[in-house]
């Protein structure tokens, strides 16, 4: 059975400030909501992955490992850590690299390359790309206005596991790649203003227009990921080569128009990874630019 309600027992609290970013914290585990200077504010006990912000950033998801042998399971939860679990979805389905509607009141994912939207708070599913053999596709992003997908696809063999990252309409047709570096990408992101997409592949982050120009490649370290701010910036976490079993890790901001970082927060095995900027609601918001 699921060991959400053990898992949320050990949820905590440091600070009654609002969290500016989320980040998957190590020794122990945990889901951290931290500051802007990524101090933690509260966090969940537990190994987690794919967690993002909503549109909005009113609430966030993650994956929860359930029994062995079982799926995983998609959490949903606000910044009290309250939680609830998406009514669309099968519990016994198997899914991959789930990521937020553009309105936020649905969940999209993969299910054996055949792309599904989910509702969180209603009970709705819909395919909205079924399984296409020429072209195999994986994780999927919506532009924030809705009407593209970014995804990390590849033709031809199904057992092939070499991607590149296509931009194409949201039921999966007219796809256009963008990219031929045949790797392992992770953590696609489009920026706020839906005109550019950032992920890592190999340790840097890679930066390009969504018409395919302008590509930009960054390596402070070895980074796992990469999330937009609201005002362009990227953020993210990388560390220098490991010195005996010691490295020197970093949280900090990357300008892809200068290339320039600015450091957050420095220690030896600092213990972040997957750092999730919040984005700003809608409405006025009264936070300040990230420093």
């Amino acid at each position: 059975m699921m060991i959400l309600p053990l898992v949320l027992a050990a949820a905590s609290f440091a600070s009654a400030a609002a969290p500016r970013m989320m980040y998957q914290g190590y020794n122990p585990r945990r889901l951290v909501l931290a500051d802007e200077t990524g101090v933690e504010i509260s966090s969940v006990a537990g190994s987690y992955l794919h967690n993002q912000w909503s549109p909005d950033g009113s609430r966030f998801l993650f994956t929860a490992k359930q029994d062995p042998g079982s799926p995983s399971a998609i959490i949903v939860m606000d910044t009290k850590l309250k939680y609830t679990m998406p009514k669309g979805l099968d519990p016994e389905t198997y899914f991959h690299t789930p990521t937020w509607s553009a309105d936020g009141k649905s969940i999209i994912l993969n299910e054996s390359f055949q792309v599904t939207r989910v509702g969180v708070d209603e009970k709705t599913s819909k395919v909205l790309c079924p399984e296409n053999k020429d072209l195999h596709v994986g994780e999927v992003h919506p532009s924030p206005d809705g009407k593209l997908f970014a995804a990390f696809a590849y033709p031809g063999d199904p057992q092939e596991s070499f991607q590149d990252v296509y931009v194409m309409n949201p039921d999966c047709t007219s796809p256009r790649r963008l990219t031929t570096d045949r790797g392992h990408p992770s953590g696609l992101r489009w920026s706020p203003d839906g005109k550019r997409l950032a992920w890592t592949l190999d340790g840097k982050i890679i930066v390009i227009d969504a018409t395919g120009q302008n590509r930009k490649e960054f390596k402070e370290g070895e980074h796992s990921s990469a999330s937009w701010t609201d005002d362009g910036r990227l953020l993210t976490e990388w560390s220098d080569p490991w010195v005996g079993q010691d490295r020197t890790s970093y949280l900090g901001f990357i300008d892809p128009a200068t290339g320039l970082a600015a450091v957050l927060r420095k220690g030896v095995n600092l213990g972040i990874g997957f750092p999730e900027w919040r984005p700003r609601k809608k409405a006025a918001d009264s936070h300040s630019r990230p420093k």
